[in-house]
């Protein structure tokens, strides 16, 4: 579909809110082991779309495959690899995605972390006792009521 600009602002604020939320929970992150969801992304890698999208979906992506193998294998099955690498290839292809692509493939190369320590940082992170019985949790809600 040809983009307008009145649907290009609404997709990068999307994906931009996505990025953040990517970065919240790592959980979160496995949405994008399903070839659905990533496609998505990968699409708007065309080079029919505005360089900001490109750029941005670049961002989200990177942010979707951090410390999670299962998605970069996703990514790896669907050629994720060959729709970056012809961005670089492109005689079309702003500078500015250029760079995102060569960021994106700096940070693919880089070793991964296991999918399981991930996973266990976050329970780690969320074993917490409640505010209630937890006395400095005790003496915030006080504070606030």
């Amino acid at each position: 579909m040809p983009g307008t600009s009145e649907n290009d602002i609404v997709i990068l604020s999307a994906l931009e809110l996505l990025q953040g939320m990517l970065l919240l929970p790592p959980p979160s992150r496995s949405l994008f082991s399903r070839e659905i969801y990533l496609n998505i992304l990968l699409d708007l890698l065309d080079s029919a779309n505005p360089p900001a999208l490109q750029s941005q979906a670049l961002l989200v992506l990177m942010t979707a495959l951090l410390e999670c193998p299962r998605n970069a294998r996703a990514f790896e099955e669907m050629d994720g690899l060959v729709t970056v690498a012809s961005l670089l290839k492109s005689r079309g292809t702003s500078k500015d995605v250029r760079v995102s692509a060569m960021e994106f493939l700096s940070f693919y190369l880089m070793p991964e972390a296991a999918d399981t320590q991930a996973e266990e940082a976050y329970e780690m992170s969320t074993v917490q006792r409640t505010p209630s019985k937890s006395p400095t949790g005790f003496m915030l809600h006080a504070r606030t009521n």
